[in-house]
């Protein structure tokens, strides 16, 4: 749900882009919104590995959010300037998943190391 929400956030956030003056001035709020949508899915991350039996659902809500994301994102791509800036203020959260998932994979498996 928390996700959903911040995910709606950068959605409005992203439909008020419409050149790149407009890129420019959403940069330090796009990338506040990826860092918190980065938390988040780390928190989920950490939460499903601490209970491997609890099925992690995406509601029908949260794939339309997506879906809005998507489309969004696209139609921003479009825009001169567009693809760098998203790349730009995605680029921190990406690596931080990106290293904090690779922390989870390594305790993952010397756990099934031990045992």
């Amino acid at each position: 749900m928390e996700g959903a929400a911040e995910v709606r956030l950068l959605v409005e956030r992203l439909k008020k882009i419409e050149g790149r003056e407009d890129l420019v001035d959403a940069e330090p709020v796009l990338k506040k919104h990826f860092e918190k949508i980065v938390d988040i899915a780390i928190q989920a991350r950490i939460f499903q590995q601490k209970n491997p039996g609890e099925e992690v659902r995406i509601s029908e809500f949260g794939k339309l959010r997506g879906d809005a994301l998507l489309e969004q994102m696209k139609r921003v791509y479009a825009i001169e300037g567009g693809r760098a800036c998203i790349e730009r203020v995605q680029r921190e959260a990406m690596l931080r998943l990106d290293a904090k998932e690779k922390m989870l994979e390594k305790q993952q498996s010397k756990m099934r190391h031990f045992n």
